[in-house]
């Protein structure tokens, strides 16, 4: 059984497949939709010119620990299998190894959007911003060895982002300086056009690739099978079935990885492996009943953490009539029973949203206090009185006609593979036919639901948006009319086509400073837009799945210690949360 693979980044662009939650240099359509960060609360660090590596502690003690043993877990991300032997991080094979991060290819900073300020030095040990936002420096480590024993400079960081502005297909997170040069071995410059605050993280993430191999081949069709990275892993053993990952005896962080070896099975379809599901050290799945699949089997060792990290909408499609009114907009949010959503479609694993413009709780410092009060609510009495308000009319057969008499016939667009989003499309399509407005179910192959929703071929749909730390995302995700498209034609996201010029002027408010009060003025004009207009409706807020086992190893992410968004498919982050593991004594 499939479901959606709701994570901290969850949307088209992460390709909400069956494969699960995509890394963030992932994506379907455009170069403008990753998995995303925040860069609000970081805004006193970016003029201050860089990170205080020396006040997080969470940060440098993940940098040390003891010798590893032979201590291996078994990590099961998605649904995997059979496998490909490609480790290329660039080139989007379906069941590569690469889908999965297993601690090859290493970015220069890692991000934890759970706790925005938390973010930890990898390859860098520090970055700063000039020119107003259009110039980043990088420091870089020095003593990196790729596993090859090639030292690693910034020729290697250099050439990294030179492939990717010479090749737009793998470039899928439009990453595109107008200079790029490495002043000496342990810096490296990249200038833009414009101010990249809001991009830091897109560029900070990219996996680094080694130039002494890959300057001599094709990036986008190279398979990778024997992987040279910075890594704390290399490629042990493997086959279409299975393959293990051993640790890097050279690795830079002195006395990591602590934990030997990662073994990934291949299963296709979890519901047919229960057996070694519930065996799992590591998993990233959604199941109805996962107290009793999972924990229940673990003998006490097996444990939940499924931390909210995005809201899942109903994307209208604004540009169809009656749903370019907005008050057949509200209508349909006072219709939906979210907490019925998060009772049967998601088994109490992601509760109602709690404010209209989609905010998660993670984030609620940033809702502005005009719309704190603006809680969705379940009034079907409310949502018929909006109908008629919006000159709708109630016709002969108990639903709701246009003013002229003409019918009114909704379809749902959803993914019939996922299935949490088919059950909650079903508890939509009847609340909605309860207030009078015929709505159909239109189940699709995931590839038909992804192409529907980027050319607008729909009249509801579900999803989720790329989403972090900061709203500042979700809002670019959902209101920016740059990554929409006419109908019939490709959008990067915006799929609803709604177009609001004061949205794109807080966008561009927001990204062209680094300053926090203009920021947060910026995001209060974009939350007044989402909670008053409802391009889109949030309905609860969507998990990052996590089943993880203390039976043979400690240092999981938790709720007590959320130093990483806890997924197992979560890009780069999966690396640090490998890095943290202890062998249990």
């Amino acid at each position: 059984m499939f479901s959606s693979p709701d994570g901290n980044q969850p949307d088209l662009a992460s390709s909400r497949s069956t494969r699960g939650q995509r890394k963030s240099t992932r994506t379907v359509f455009g170069p403008r939709l990753k998995k995303l960060t925040a860069i609000g609360l970081l805004a006193p660090l970016l003029s201050g010119g860089g990170i205080p590596w020396a006040t997080s502690a969470s940060a440098q003690s993940r940098l040390s620990g003891q010798s590893s043993n032979s201590t291996s877990i078994i990590v099961l991300p998605t649904d995997n299998g059979p496998f490909i032997d490609d480790f290329n991080p660039y080139n989007p094979s379906f069941n590569d190894p690469a889908d999965d991060d297993p601690g090859v290819y290493e970015p220069l900073l890692i991000f934890n959007d759970l706790k925005p300020n938390d973010i930890t030095p990898w390859l860098a040990t520090s970055y700063a911003f000039s020119n107003g936002g259009k110039t980043v420096t990088f420091d870089l480590r020095s003593g990196v060895k790729w596993t090859d024993g090639t030292p690693f400079t910034s020729a290697d960081v250099a050439f990294t982002f030179q492939m990717l502005k010479a090749h737009s297909p793998i470039n899928v997170n439009g990453i595109n300086p107008t200079s790029i040069s490495a002043p000496n071995p342990t810096t490296v410059v990249l200038t833009f056009a414009a101010p990249q605050y809001v991009n830091l993280v897109y560029i900070a993430q990219t996996l680094i690739v080694p130039k002494h191999i890959w300057s001599s081949l094709n990036p986008i069709t190279y398979k990778d099978p024997q992987p040279v990275g910075t890594g704390p892993y290399t490629l042990g053993s493997f086959s279409p079935q299975s393959y293990t990952m051993v640790a890097n005896p050279n690795y830079w962080q002195k006395g990591l990885p602590k934990i030997h070896s990662l073994v990934y099975p291949g299963y296709d379809n979890i519901t047919s492996s229960l057996a070694i599901f519930s065996r799992a050290d590591w998993a990233g799945y959604f199941e109805p009943d996962m107290q009793k699949l999972y924990v229940a089997p673990g003998a006490g060792h097996n444990h939940l953490w499924f931390p909210s990290v995005t809201p899942v909408e109903l994307i209208p499609n604004v540009k169809k009539y009656p749903l370019n009114l907005v008050d057949v907009r509200k209508a349909i949010s006072l219709a939906v029973d979210r907490e019925a959503i998060d009772r049967d479609g998601e088994s109490g694993y992601e509760p109602p949203a709690t404010d209209m413009a989609g905010i998660i709780p993670l984030q609620s410092a940033y809702i502005d206090k005009s719309i704190a009060g603006m809680t969705p609510t379940y009034n079907p009495t409310e949502a018929k009185k909006l109908l008629k308000a919006a000159g709708l009319k109630m016709g002969s057969n108990g639903y709701f006609e246009s003013p002229a008499g003409k019918p009114i016939n909704l379809s749902f667009s959803e993914p019939s593979p996922f299935a949490d989003w088919t059950a909650d499309a079903g508890i939509v399509a009847d609340n909605l036919k309860k207030i009078g407005l015929n709505v159909t179910i239109d189940g699709a192959a995931t590839a038909t639901w992804v192409s529907d929703n980027a050319i607008g071929n729909f009249d509801l749909t579900i999803n989720a948006p790329a989403t972090g730390p900061s709203p500042y995302y979700m809002f670019n995700w959902n209101l920016n009319s740059a990554l929409s498209a006419p109908e019939g034609s490709t959008a990067s996201s915006d799929y609803g086509r709604f177009t609001s010029p004061t949205a794109d002027l807080d966008l561009a408010k927001f990204e062209t400073t680094d300053n926090p009060a203009a920021q947060q003025s910026a995001l209060d004009g974009l939350e007044t837009i989402m909670a008053n207009d409802l391009p889109d409706i949030p309905l609860v807020f969507g998990a990052s799945w996590d089943e993880y086992s203390t039976a043979k190893v400690t240092g999981w992410p938790d709720a007590q210690n959320p130093y990483m968004v806890p997924a197992p498919y979560n890009t780069p982050g999966d690396e640090l949360i490998m890095l943290h593991l202890t062998p249990k004594s």
